[in-house]
């Protein structure tokens, strides 16, 4: 059984976006609540979903108090960029609502983070599913620098796959969050050298 522990520090926020996933959102949320590591809020980012999304976190949320709902009528990453304001901990968790994440995820993530105060952001790799929740396949991020280098410069990917990145809060703030002009791929913008 994990110990919960409620802080009003957390070390680490998770920012999870929602968008009409009631079908996932409960799972994904799940997901979170079960970490080893227990010192996170998770920040429920509602974008104005006009299904029963909303309700659903507000319910997971009603059960647990290191959740908290922040809905905001539908405009896209800006929810995103208001939810770091938000945000308590010095590191910031992404987390899709229609993802699941290994129970492990924060609390590695955390501590390479935590043995690194030189690194901005780590991120994992990506078991992909069936619509019956059945592995079939890996996406793997590009890990050769030089590589990594070469597709952000040119627009291509970021490298790192968002959902799985953990990074730290001051230099998202310090950059001015995602830039709102982009409708996808959002992430190619923040992790491009500037």
């Amino acid at each position: 059984m994990v110990q919960r522990v409620i802080t009003c520090n957390p070390k680490v926020s998770v920012v999870m976006p929602i968008y009409n996933t009631r079908a996932y959102l409960a799972q994904a949320i799940a997901s979170i609540r079960a970490q080893t590591f227990t010192d996170f809020e998770l920040l429920l980012v509602d974008d104005g979903s006009t299904d029963d999304s909303l309700q659903i976190a507000q319910d997971c949320a009603a059960a647990d108090p290191r959740l908290r709902v922040l809905a905001f009528p539908h405009q896209g990453y800006r929810s995103i960029n208001l939810a770091v304001e938000e945000a308590q901990a010095p590191l910031l968790a992404r987390m899709d609502s229609d993802d699941t994440c290994m129970p492990q995820r924060l609390a590695l993530q955390y501590q390479y983070m935590n043995d690194h105060p030189e690194c901005v952001a780590v991120g994992t790799w990506l078991e992909k599913t069936d619509p019956f929740g059945s592995p079939c396949g890996l996406q793997t991020p590009i890990t050769e620098h030089d590589e990594i280098d070469r597709l952000l410069l040119e627009g291509n990917a970021s490298g790192i796959i968002n959902g799985t990145t953990m990074f730290r809060r001051d230099v998202w703030l310090s950059i001015g969050g995602i830039d709102t002009r982009y409708g996808f791929a959002e992430d190619v913008d923040y992790f491009t050298p500037g």
